[in-house]
C-alpha cells in the first residue's frame, strides 16, 4: 500500500509558450487578488475625498447658519421701523400740503 497517492495534473510544454493547469491557476488568483486590493485602495481614496467634501460642505453650512443668525432682523422689530418711517413721511406729505395750500 502506497503512502502517497500521485494526482496527475496534466503538463504541457512550457517551451510552447503554453503553461501548466497549476500555474494558470496561480496566474487567474494573483489577478484576481490584485483587482481586489486595487479596487479596495480605490474605494477608499474615494471614501476618503467624499467625507472631506462632506465636512467642507458641513463647515460652510454651518458659516452660513451664523451669518444668517447674526444678520436676522425679527418681523416685529421690521414693522415697527417701517411703521416709524411712514409716521414720518406722512407728517412731511402733511407739511408739503400746508405749504401748497398756503401758496
Amino acid at each position: 500500500m502506497a503512502l502517497f497517492t500521485s494526482v496527475s495534473v496534466p503538463v504541457v510544454n512550457v517551451s510552447d509558450g503554453i503553461t501548466s493547469q497549476k500555474t494558470m491557476i496561480e496566474a487567474i488568483l494573483t489577478g484576481i487578488v490584485s483587482l481586489v486590493i486595487g479596487a479596495s485602495g480605490g474605494m477608499a481614496a474615494i471614501n476618503s475625498r467624499t467625507v472631506n467634501k462632506l465636512s467642507e460642505l458641513d463647515r460652510r453650512i454651518d458659516q452660513m447658519e451664523l451669518r444668517v443668525a447674526e444678520k436676522y432682523v425679527p418681523r416685529n422689530e421690521l414693522s415697527n421701523a417701517l411703521q416709524k418711517m411712514e409716521d414720518h413721511m406722512v407728517r412731511i406729505e402733511n407739511k408739503l400740503d400746508a405749504i401748497a395750500l398756503r401758496n
